[in-house]
């Protein structure tokens, strides 16, 4: 004799054996889905990587050249003359020169062109695409001194302007930061000098130090990817190192220990894919 409790007992073990095969289905294909969209996300995040890093080669290019022809020869040329002047007021108090003999030298009156760096792009990609805070960060310190760097720049073109029109007996003085006649110390060309080396100088680090942080931070969203992940832009400061300009990092140790990526930064349990 076939029982009702049996048939109950049948259907409910078919009914539930059913319901966790659907559940289990349902599941496995929400997350291939979530996976799936994970993996577009963090594509789609790469590739912003790449075009960050694409700004901050564009932002490091421009610094290096205008290092390179106009702020490195400049102070180089302008250290020299001090140190002339200095030689020869020595050798006139030492008796080797006549009293009051001149110092001549050509004052090196030359306006730097203006330069534009595509910080604003940069910025706008790393806030809208990057989910990196440490690379946020440095950028805006890159474009605080990209700010800084463009008023020093036009605060020293329009000095220069002042000497060049200006009496003839002020040029020295100011040139060299001096007391004039008058008893006036202006020491401004010397202080734009400098600040234009600095802040060009500083342009470099920080963008230098950036392409690291991103290209370590895009490393670790290609190890997070899996299989065939998109390829990361390389970076090649050989020509910079080796023309003698690199930026010295002993001159930021602050930011060196703040941004410079450590070897354990990143972990597995960070390789999530939703």
């Amino acid at each position: 004799m076939f029982e009702t409790g049996n048939v109950w007992a049948l259907l409910n073990a078919n009914f539930f054996s059913a319901l966790a095969g659907a559940l289990a289905g349902a599941t496995a294909a929400v997350y291939v889905g979530l996976h799936a969209e994970g993996r577009k996300h963090k594509r789609e995040e790469i590739l912003a990587v790449n075009k960050a890093l694409m700004l901050c080669a564009a932002i490091v290019n421009g610094a290096f050249i205008f290092m390179r022809q106009h702020v490195h020869p400049e102070k180089e040329f302008y250290e020299k003359q001090c140190k002339d002047r200095l030689a020869h007021h020595q050798r006139v108090a030492n008796g080797l020169l006549p009293p009051g003999s001149p110092f001549e030298y050509e004052a090196q009156l030359h306006s730097f062109p203006n330069s534009r760096f595509p910080i604003e792009n940069l910025n706008a990609l790393l806030m809208a695409k990057i989910g990196s805070d440490k690379a946020l960060l440095l950028a805006t310190h890159l474009e605080q001194t990209i700010d800084g760097f463009q008023k020093v720049i036009a605060e020293r073109n329009r000095l220069i302007e002042t000497i060049r029109n200006g009496p003839e007996n002020r040029v020295t003085p100011m040139y060299f930061g001096l007391r004039d006649a008058d008893g006036r110390t202006d020491e401004n060309y010397p202080g734009l000098m400098k600040g234009a080396y600095v802040t060009t100088e500083s342009i470099l680090y920080f963008a230098m130090l950036l392409i690291v942080i991103l290209r370590d931070y895009g490393q670790h969203l290609i190890d997070c990817f899996g299989r065939n992940p998109p390829r990361l832009q390389e970076a090649d400061f050989e020509t910079i190192r080796a023309s003698g300009l690199m930026p010295d990092p002993k001159h930021y140790q602050t930011f060196e220990a703040q941004f410079r990526p450590k070897p354990s930064a990143y972990s597995d349990a960070d390789c999530i894919i939703m």
